[in-house]
């Protein structure tokens, strides 16, 4: 079982709640940390634009420690760039200044509570928008970014730098270990005995991209 540094998948789905207010669909979903590194993708987008602002996510429940529980900006190749801490007041960094990041649909964050039982609420309008990641060589992290399940075999691979057979697809467990390994093929994502991935991917939950070239097109289209 392989062990992240960094990376954490999404914790089960809790809530989640949709309304109609004009012409569009806005809504929240919740989650529950386990202490530790938990891998998010916000399912929603802003009402005024294809991104949501980091403190759109927000950190509520009994078990919040303040000044301590953060918020992790990733790169491209999973290292963190920004870390910014949980107030009542919103995301803010180590000089107190407030976190001013968007971030894209099917982009992952890392939420990093001290304890179990943290919820975390992300809310926008709903993201109807097909979602393509170009991929550096090794790990990526993306999501299923709308509000309804999908299976992960509606994430394909394309474009020249494939290498079937290699290029892999990892379900990560509540801790941030990978569980199960896919290799992608012409026909979908396939484990070592040939067999077809039957895994499905509730909203906001992430899995972890492996390529070995750099340029290769991560394609999860919309539910909705």
């Amino acid at each position: 079982m392989k062990k992240l540094m960094i990376a954490a998948s999404a914790a089960l789905v809790a809530t989640v709640g949709l309304c109609v207010e004009s012409a569009n669909i806005v809504g929240y979903t919740t989650k529950t940390t386990v202490a530790g590194f938990n891998f998010v993708s916000p399912t929603f987008k802003n009402v005024s634009g294809s991104a949501i602002s980091c403190q759109d996510i927000k950190l509520s429940g009994e078990n919040v420690i303040e000044y301590v529980d953060n918020l992790q900006i990733l790169d491209e190749g999973g290292a963190t760039t920004e870390n910014y801490f949980w107030t009542s007041a919103g995301w803010v960094n180590e000089l107190m200044e407030p976190c001013t990041k968007t971030i894209q649909p099917g982009d992952g964050v890392l939420i990093s509570t001290l304890m179990d039982g943290v919820t975390v609420t992300f809310a926008g309008a709903v993201s109807t928008d097909d979602i393509k990641v170009v991929s550096v060589a090794g790990f990526n992290f993306v999501g299923n970014a709308t509000p309804v399940e999908i299976s992960a075999q509606d994430i394909t691979l394309s474009g020249e730098n494939v290498i079937e057979y290699v290029d892999n697809l990892q379900i990560l467990d509540e801790g941030g270990a990978t569980t199960e390994n896919y290799f992608w093929t012409s026909t979908g994502w396939v484990n070592e005995l040939m067999e077809p991935c039957t895994k499905d991917l509730q909203p906001g939950d992430g899995v972890l991209i492996s390529t070995l070239m750099d340029g290769v097109e991560i394609n999860v289209p919309s539910a909705l």
